[in-house]
């Protein structure tokens, strides 16, 4: 009786840990094993007095190899650490292709792993997340540094031209707003790539806007004091694809004709209206 109720606990034990096996793909395999102590646990007692030889040895190889470390696993600490490892790896997968691979594989060997929690690939796993940490965070001040002057020289240009310096406090304002938040997105960053992915993103496509921004705000009022329908459109100089055959610049002939080129597409947009945002 005793046997059957200890079954029937824990058949309900390893049905709760492989209802995780969602979160945790390795833990698939208890399921199988919940069932067969459910199953035991409503066994008479003439077949398990009887029977106990042929399931005797299966239970305990699969209690000592298999479950028991899943339950410390599952109610310890290389769960957490598991679950750090995981998260880290998630958030900043985008990174690893730049790291020492060395750094990077006790991770994807953690994760890969169908018993994760033998082997020591906790422990090399949590110490690998140690050091990448350390280098998550100089790569990140490294590129807000240089996103940040970017963004600065981005600025300078906007208020040293003409239009801007004529305008009001709050035009100039106005047009600033998405280079202010810009800042902010880029002091918010978690990770090198959002970094240039912002910055890139505000090149793009804010600077553009911003200087037909000030396009629209330089066209003065005609007499009956509308403004002028007109639309001007600014592309990025990035954009520009020059009809050049070369795969690389090794003389100055190759300079002069990879120039030309670049020349013909901005002289392109020009001759369409189009401004080209630097």
């Amino acid at each position: 009786q005793a046997f059957c109720k200890e079954m029937a606990d824990e058949s309900n034990l390893l049905s709760k840990i492989a209802a995780q096996a969602s979160t945790y793909n390795f833990l698939a395999v208890v399921k199988p094993w919940a069932e067969k102590a459910n199953v035991m646990s409503q066994k008479d007692n003439n077949y398990l007095l009887n029977e106990l030889s042929n399931f005797k040895d299966d239970w305990l190889n699969a209690e000592t190899d298999l479950l028991t470390p899943i339950k410390n696993f599952f109610n310890g600490n290389q769960r957490k650490i598991y679950d750090n490892v995981k998260e880290f790896s998630s958030s900043f997968s985008d990174e690893f292709s730049g790291w020492p691979i060395e750094k990077t594989q006790p991770i994807k060997d953690l994760l890969a792993s169908s018993t994760p929690y033998v082997g020591g690939l906790i422990p090399k796993a949590k110490l690998a997340i140690t050091e990448l940490k350390q280098i998550l965070k100089q790569e990140l001040e490294e590129a807000q540094n240089s996103a940040e002057m970017i963004l600065k020289e981005q600025e300078l240009q906007l208020k040293e031209d003409t239009v801007f310096q004529s305008l009001d406090t709050d035009k100039q304002e106005e047009v600033l707003q998405a280079t202010e938040i810009a800042k902010a997105d880029l002091k918010r960053a978690s990770k090198p790539s959002t970094v240039f992915l912002r910055l890139n993103r505000y090149r793009e496509k804010e600077k553009p806007q911003q200087l037909a921004k000030l396009a629209k705000l330089s066209v003065s009022e005609d007499s009956t004091g509308e403004s002028s329908p007109s639309t001007i459109t600014v592309i990025p100089a990035s954009t520009l694809r020059a009809k050049c055959k070369l795969s690389q610049i090794i003389n100055s002939e190759d300079l002069d004709q990879w120039l030309k080129a670049l020349r013909q597409a901005a002289e392109t947009e020009l001759d369409q209206g189009h401004r080209i945002s630097l």
